[in-house]
C-alpha cells in the first residue's frame, strides 16, 4: 500500500514504525538524499573575524576581452572596508602595476 508522506515528522513516525529504525539512522538517511543536497540552505558566517592589519589589499589581474585583444585590469579590495577599485593597465609591466596599487 502507497502512504504519502507530507514532512518530515512523519516520515520519521513511519521509519519508526516500519522499519524500526531510530532517528539518527533516519536523519542520516534524509542528510544523504540528493533532493535535500541540493536544497540545502548554506551555513551562515555572520560573525567572521577579520585578523588582517588595516589597508591590506586582494589584488588580481583580469584578461578583459575585447574584439580580438585583451584589456589588462588590476582589480583591488580593501578587506576591511570592502571598496572594490579597477584600473586599466596599458601594459604589464611590473612597474606599471606597482605604480597603479599606489
Amino acid at each position: 500500500e502507497d502512504i504519502v508522506i507530507g514532512s518530515k515528522q512523519n516520515f520519521i513516525k513511519l521509519a519508526k514504525s516500519e522499519l524500526n529504525a531510530n532517528t539518527k539512522e533516519i536523519n542520516e538517511f534524509l542528510q544523504n538524499q540528493e533532493i535535500n543536497q541540493i536544497n540545502k540552505k548554506p551555513t551562515k558566517h555572520e560573525n567572521l573575524k577579520i585578523t588582517a592589519p588595516p589597508k591590506t589589499m586582494q589584488i588580481d589581474i583580469m584578461f578583459y576581452p575585447i574584439g580580438d585583444s585583451y584589456k589588462n585590469i588590476l582589480l583591488l579590495v580593501d578587506i576591511m572596508s570592502r571598496k572594490a577599485w579597477a584600473y586599466v593597465l596599458p601594459s604589464m609591466s611590473g612597474d606599471n602595476i606597482l605604480n597603479k596599487y599606489k
